[in-house]
């Protein structure tokens, strides 16, 4: 659900996506298959950025010190999923993008997540408008709190959305 908070918080990096999956999959009843899916390299880009910016509970590495370093991330708190397709300054993945964990403890599902989410991802941004309703960016968005889990403030009900309806191709 952050994912798509961030994705309708920006309008341009919503519409750039919408229009990368638009052209390679004309017929958005069709589901994209994982073969097109891993050839589009701004939904990648996206899907890195939502696992960035939305880091995961710190186990064993603080993900957060990581993950928001200036030193690493040009404007670490912005959500920009072109930081990942940047040719000039590109990121070290190998070491910065921590995601999934790293070396022998990685997750094991982690190109099955990676399918997953953007097998989603695509499949609403591409059929369906919406949005954001009830949602404050201090209480429903910053993590506030680390735990087992990450978490925004006590007491949120979460990021929530209304569905406006089926997208009409521009």
């Amino acid at each position: 659900m952050l994912g798509m908070y961030y994705l309708h918080s920006n309008p341009d990096v919503l519409g750039r996506l919408r229009m990368e999956l638009d052209e390679a999959n004309p017929d958005p009843e069709v589901d994209l298959t994982f073969k097109i899916l891993n050839k589009l390299p701004y939904l990648r880009a996206v899907m890195k950025e939502i696992l960035r910016i939305t880091f995961p509970t710190a186990i064993s590495v603080n993900h957060r010190n990581i993950l928001f370093d200036p030193a690493v991330f040009y404007e670490p708190y912005m959500f920009k999923p072109e930081r990942w397709l940047d040719d000039k300054n590109p990121i070290d993945e190998k070491r910065y993008y921590v995601a999934f964990g790293k070396g022998g403890r990685s997750c094991p599902g982690k190109e099955f997540a990676t399918q997953l989410i953007q097998t989603t991802l695509a499949s609403l941004i591409q059929r369906f408008k919406f949005e954001i309703i009830e949602t404050s960016w201090e209480k429903d968005v910053v993590a506030s709190h680390e735990s087992l889990l990450t978490a925004p403030a006590f007491g949120s009900k979460g990021v929530k959305f209304s569905l406006i309806g089926h997208r009409k191709r521009d």
